[in-house]
């Protein structure tokens, strides 16, 4: 299945990075260690991460390419240990414009407004693909509804955040409970292994973050890999260089 977005911000092949922002509070940094993470380290290791998988410190992406045109990204559904039924995907950060940290549940509803379902496991074999066009310059965050559907959410949202069913999770650490990690990322020559815990932190949570664990890599990928690393301040945005799906984020700390 394909589906393109529109792209909000278009950015060359060789464009330079933007702005950096001063970094801005954060309730909370996951720190990991691979002998911290056993069962995602293994799952990484075998996905050719090596032993000791290094975090892409990301929160969100740019897809690469040549402003005006697309860039195929291609998941594949690798584990699913959590005990939740989930629906995983995409949206286009720039399409959110609330404080999520102030108006959580605002800034919720208008990233999944804006979203992109990849994957819902009711019935989903593992290893299950998936690919969508998506124009090259787009900033993506990714999101997680546990034990729910895209459509429960958007039809429903008095249900969720503090009603009866589990809140949306998402890669922007601000946008969750407590403004809780709840997501770990890993890249290898071009390859993101994306991993969520689903059961949300500010409560009872095992923090094993192997609930879910998903790859996604873009086609092309034309650059050499560059890390440039930026918070995202309460308010206000900005966007980094294209690269091989560049991480535009807050740093982790890795040990």
């Amino acid at each position: 299945m394909r589906r393109s977005i529109r792209a909000i911000a278009r950015l060359g092949a060789a464009a330079a990075t933007l702005t950096c922002a001063l970094a801005s509070a954060r309730a909370d940094t996951i720190t990991y260690t691979p002998a911290a993470f056993p069962s995602l380290t293994g799952t990484l290791t075998s996905l050719g991460f090596g032993t000791t998988p290094t975090p892409a410190f990301g929160e969100t992406y740019i897809v690469p390419g040549t402003a005006g045109t697309t860039t195929r990204l291609d998941f594949s559904f690798v584990q699913d240990l959590g005990g939740y039924q989930f629906s995983f995907g995409f949206f286009d950060r720039t399409a959110v414009t609330a404080n999520p940290t102030f108006e959580r549940a605002t800034w919720a509803m208008q990233a999944l407004h804006a979203a992109t379902l990849v994957f819902d496991n009711r019935g989903l074999a593992l290893d299950a693909t998936a690919s969508f066009n998506v124009a090259a310059g787009t900033n993506l965050g990714l999101f997680l509804i546990p034990d729910d559907t895209l459509a429960a959410v958007l039809n429903n949202p008095s249900d969720f955040f503090g009603g009866l069913r589990p809140d949306p999770l998402f890669s922007v650490s601000a946008a969750n409970p407590g403004g809780f990690d709840q997501f770990l990322s890993f890249e290898t020559g071009g390859l993101f292994a994306l991993a969520f815990e689903d059961l949300t932190r500010t409560g009872w949570s095992d923090m094993d973050f192997n609930d879910l664990v998903v790859t996604m890599r873009a086609t092309p990928s034309q650059l050499n890999r560059q890390i440039d690393v930026i918070d995202e301040p309460v308010g206000a945005w900005f966007l980094l260089g294209a690269l091989p799906l560049f991480v535009a984020a807050r740093r982790r700390r890795a040990h």
